[in-house]
């Protein structure tokens, strides 16, 4: 009988499989706010604004002994400050083991380490050892090329070795400075058609702190008073981070979609047999009513009944399947168009604030290197004269 295999067909055939479950909620983008100084650091922070040998030195020394452990990175920075400005008081003191002492404890990649490299170099100025300064501040050109500050206070050192009559030493100042400054003045050329290089800089890796002018151009750029940058960076990076996850959430999506179609495509298929099952089914039941209508008083039925009973049962669980198999197949084809476009809006829109956060940085990055190649020109100027003069007055002293 038709019925009995009808039953069988729905025992052993399955629905379609369910979509691939999408990637769990991308992490949200959210917008760069600084976080604020605690107590102890914003004093730091206060007394650095002014004149570094005036900070009061038992608050330094509280500070570097309760933040030793903090792995915060504004704490990071405010030690080095302190201990430079511990080794100014130190100095004004003529303290100059002890300041060096303390000066030695800067860590390299700090901020603050181009201004106690230059104070390390004082030291030795200030206690008489010309000629051990004059190796820091060659040292200092070297380590610290591209630092606007560490050249200025090489040229300030050329100046004053000039002053005492050094000529070798003033010279090779003069030299170095003037080599390093035209070196950043052609990497400040270069860099004006590479921004790109500029940001994977910032946001893939730590930002060096030495000679690449790359870096002095980030540091700068980020550091500027009116510059926006920073947040148009950290938006960046964060932007990039639920990109990355939105794009293999979409990739997933329309995988689970084309499984979804072959899914219903079986899907289809077995509606389609339920369907002709349904026609034949009803042509059974309108057979067996008939059957029964026509059967005489005494006849025995009871066969008939049950036919009829178990033909109407089928019935209905063909009709129940049948409903439940289209109303899944319209609720996952809706529901799958639905994420697959909320994702590609949320992209759009990511996109959109990338473009507007690269071009603010375009904008701050171009001021940037217009400085900086100013300083630097300026800075090959009086170095290139210094060193003319250095070479007049050494061919003088040679021809005597």
């Amino acid at each position: 009988m038709r019925p009995y295999r009808l039953y069988l067909a729905l025992c052993l055939l399955a629905p379609a499989a369910a979509s691939l479950a999408a990637e769990s909620a991308c992490p949200e983008y959210r917008e760069f706010a600084a976080a604020g100084l605690n107590g102890p650091g914003q004093q730091v922070a206060d007394h650095l604004s002014s004149p570094l040998d005036r900070a009061p030195t038992p608050m330094l020394a509280s500070y570097l002994s309760s933040s030793s452990g903090s792995g915060r990175s504004s704490d990071y920075v405010l030690r080095n400050y302190a201990r430079v400005a511990m080794a100014a008081a130190l100095l004004d003191r003529q303290s100059y083991d002890e300041a060096r002492q303390a000066l030695t404890q800067v860590e390299l990649d700090s901020p603050a380490a181009v201004r106690a490299a230059l104070m390390l170099a004082e030291s030795y100025r200030l206690q008489g050892q010309h000629g051990v300064a004059a190796q820091w501040m060659l040292r200092i050109a070297d380590r610290y090329s591209s630092n606007p500050d560490a050249l200025s206070g090489l040229l300030l050192a050329a100046d004053d070795a000039a002053e005492r009559g050094d000529i070798a030493n003033a010279l090779a100042v003069y030299s170095r400075v003037l080599d390093k400054s035209l070196g950043n003045i052609d990497e400040i050329r270069a860099l004006r058609g590479q921004p790109e290089q500029l940001y994977q800089v910032v946001i893939s890796g730590r930002i060096d702190n030495t000679r690449a002018v790359s870096s002095e151009v980030i540091q700068r750029t980020l550091s500027h008073a009116q510059s926006d940058s920073l947040k148009h960076y950290a938006r960046l990076k964060r932007i990039g981070t639920e990109m990355a996850c939105l794009q293999r959430q979409e990739k997933n999506l329309r995988e689970s979609s084309f499984s979804a179609s072959l899914g219903s495509a079986k899907d289809s298929a077995f509606v389609t047999m339920l369907e002709n099952e349904q026609r034949l089914t009803e042509a059974d039941i309108e057979r067996l009513e008939k059957e029964l209508a026509q059967a005489l008083p005494y006849d025995d039925t009871t066969e008939l009944q049950g036919k009829l009973d178990e033909a109407r049962g089928a019935l209905a669980t063909i009709e129940s399947r049948l409903t439940s198999l289209k109303q899944n197949a319209a609720s996952e084809g809706q529901g799958q168009r639905g994420q697959l476009a909320a994702v590609k809006a949320r992209i759009e829109e990511l996109s959109r604030r990338q473009s507007e956060s690269q071009a603010a940085i375009n904008h701050n990055l171009a001021l940037v290197l217009d400085e900086l190649l100013a300083d630097y020109r300026e800075m090959a100027g009086e170095a290139q004269l210094g060193r003319a003069q250095m070479k007049q007055l050494f061919s003088r002293v040679g021809a005597n």
